[in-house]
């Protein structure tokens, strides 16, 4: 298992965020559970290193609905099973963001504590600062796509997309404050709709930036996030409208597209 993994490229001392399907995870290793797997993982990148998964929640404040309130130790993760059992093995820190919280092994738990909860979820503070402050940080995406990687709304962030700021979950009743059971969280820069990441992905493809690999037959990529935030700059600065999914079919994405051109109407440009 350990070889298979190091074939990848995962070494001592990388900080990894790892989205995975736990079906492609079993498919590519036959008979292995979560448990094993995660170990595996640590195992190799030692406590000099960081493992760290996505356990969102998405407990926003409603308007005039019963709605979810979080708890930082019992609200269960609504991204996977292998975050939920991520977040209960020994040792893993999960931040406390309502919306957008981690869970966290090694080293990064030395620079980030329990109580991380920027105003921006995935964005300046956030563990995709500090994971974009160190050379041997990497994105592990096994059995998925980029619209499982998270990390791009931090791109959308450092890159000044201009919809960064502009909230996109209206039609849905909730507002930019995050509920927990130790108060509200207000929110900025909250992440909108990934469904069309994928087209970054194609131009990184086109662009012979990125490949894929296979274990098994499983697909996944293995990406620097220092090649990653300098690949990304041409494509954020101007291809950035390729990133909303396309007008009509996702109500997030159209709000952002019209506050963009109504923007751009609005300045005479």
């Amino acid at each position: 298992m350990e070889i298979s993994l190091k074939n990848i490229g995962i070494n001592k001392g990388h900080h990894i965020i790892l989205h995975a399907s736990y079906r492609a995870i079993q498919n590519a290793f036959p008979g292995i559970d979560a448990g094993k797997f995660l170990s595996s993982i640590q195992n190799i990148i030692s406590p000099e290193g960081s493992l760290i998964l996505p356990t969102f929640t998405y407990c926003f404040k409603r308007r005039k609905e019963v709605y979810e309130i979080f708890n930082h130790k019992k609200s269960p993760s609504k991204v996977g099973y292998l975050s939920e059992y991520f977040r209960n093995m020994p040792d893993v820190v999960r931040t406390s963001s309502p919306t957008h919280s981690f869970a966290m092994w090694g080293e990064i738990s030395k620079y980030l504590s329990s109580d991380n909860s920027p105003e921006s979820p995935l964005g300046r503070e956030s563990i995709f600062d500090w994971l974009s402050e160190r050379d041997n940080s990497y994105i592990l995406l096994f059995g998925c796509d980029f619209t499982s990687m998270s990390f791009i709304h931090y791109l959308e962030i450092i890159y000044d997309v201009p919809w960064k700021d502009f909230f996109p979950w209206n039609y849905m009743k909730v507002i930019p404050v995050g509920e927990s059971t130790d108060g509200e969280h207000n929110l900025k820069e909250v992440p909108g709709c990934s469904k069309a990441f994928v087209s970054f992905e194609k131009y990184l493809h086109e662009k012979k930036l990125i490949y894929k690999q296979e274990v098994n037959g499983t697909l996944y990529y293995y990406l620097s996030i220092e090649k990653l935030l300098n690949d990304a700059g041409y494509f954020f600065s101007n291809n950035y409208l390729e990133l909303l999914c396309s007008k009509g079919s996702c109500p997030a994405c159209d709000s952002r597209r019209e506050f963009y051109f109504s923007s751009i109407k609005g300045s005479g440009t």
